[in-house]
């Protein structure tokens, strides 16, 4: 039982760590006239073109 728990905990702040990296991405752009394909991949893969 407390490994499950444990386990949940880790899948929660992954999860968490990762909304928070989507934020930080998203903010960057918030000044944006043009949403274009190298702004949507570096939201999607992290990666910029």
């Amino acid at each position: 039982m407390l490994l499950q728990l444990n386990e949940e905990i880790t899948q929660q702040e992954e999860q968490a760590e990762n909304i928070y990296r989507f934020i930080d991405k998203v903010q960057k752009y918030l000044g944006l006239d043009e949403l274009t394909p190298a702004v949507l991949n570096d939201l999607q893969n992290g990666e910029t073109a």
